[in-house]
């Protein structure tokens, strides 16, 4: 017998028995967690990003890339909550600017924050490059964010949760950047060695297929 179907057959049997248990004693079942569904986004304040949702019952989750500053507003569906639900919340959000956050601010409406865990940096190697004339090029790289943490991936850190008001609705979350400013003539250098520079970055974050 082929080992997923034994494995599928082991795991109905399981779940008859585990049934017949809840019958014969009567426990009962943990609630599942609120379904939540990302369903809009807006920019602001000049802000132009991409957004990759990969949110699940219980969760939500995504990475938000900033190509420029400004506002982003993702707007989220939830349902099947039960009182007293929450749902956990972390993302990377990236940063495709080319010059460092100087700020961040994250805000929320139609819900609360239960609680709010960590939001850090995360820093990126710089890329190193040699010229055609031989001169050797470092692009040093602005740091994303991290809020909570995504995947399990940064030991010690901790999701953020958010209170949801009823068994059904829908919440707004912003996240909104600003970068350092640097002169004219430094941001012209700096475009310039980013076209040279073209090697990856070894990049935390979950990227779409």
């Amino acid at each position: 017998m082929h080992h997923a179907v034994r494995n599928l057959l082991s795991r109905s049997m399981l779940a008859g028995a585990a049934a017949a248990a809840i019958l014969a004693f009567g426990v009962s079942l943990p609630a599942a967690a609120a379904n939540v569904q990302l369903v809009g986004f807006s920019a602001s304040g000049g802000a132009d990003f991409d957004v990759f949702d990969v949110s699940e019952p219980g969760l939500v989750t995504f990475d938000l890339d900033f190509f420029q500053p400004g506002l982003a507003t993702l707007s989220f569906d939830w349902s099947d909550a039960q009182p007293g639900d929450t749902l956990a919340f972390n993302a990377f959000i990236l940063n495709e600017t080319g010059l460092p956050f100087a700020s961040a601010r994250v805000g929320l409406t139609g819900a609360s924050f239960a609680s709010v865990g960590s939001l850090f940096e995360e820093s990126r190697p710089p890329v190193v490059d040699v010229l055609p004339n031989g001169i050797v090029s470092v692009l040093f790289q602005p740091a994303d964010f991290i809020i909570g943490n995504p995947d399990g991936l940064f030991p010690g850190a901790v999701d953020w949760f958010i209170n949801l008001p009823g068994s059904a609705g829908q919440f707004d979350l912003s996240i909104g950047v600003t970068v350092v400013p640097v002169p004219a003539a430094v941001w012209l250098f700096l475009s310039a060695l980013g076209t040279l520079s073209v090697a990856g970055s070894g990049r935390f974050g979950r990227k779409q297929a």
